[in-house]
């Protein structure tokens, strides 16, 4: 059920060809459905990363620094 969600979910968001991809274009390529799946929800993620950035200053740990991840 959980894997059908994320297929329609795709689709929605452009990827039109992922019932390709899982059942035929992986095959035998070593990538398991659920890495597929991963992949293509990183690529959404990825896809304008600037409208996702927080606002404001980053907080800090016990020591004063901030904790935030920079790519």
């Amino acid at each position: 059920r959980g894997a059908r969600l994320r297929r329609v979910l795709l689709k929605r968001d452009g990827f039109a060809m992922i019932d390709t991809w899982l059942n035929e274009t992986r095959i035998g390529q070593g990538a398991k459905a659920d890495d597929v799946l991963d992949a293509c929800a990183c690529a959404i993620a990825a896809r304008d990363f600037s409208a996702r950035l927080p606002e404001g200053d980053a907080p800090r740990d016990s020591s004063g620094l901030p904790m935030q991840i920079w790519f």
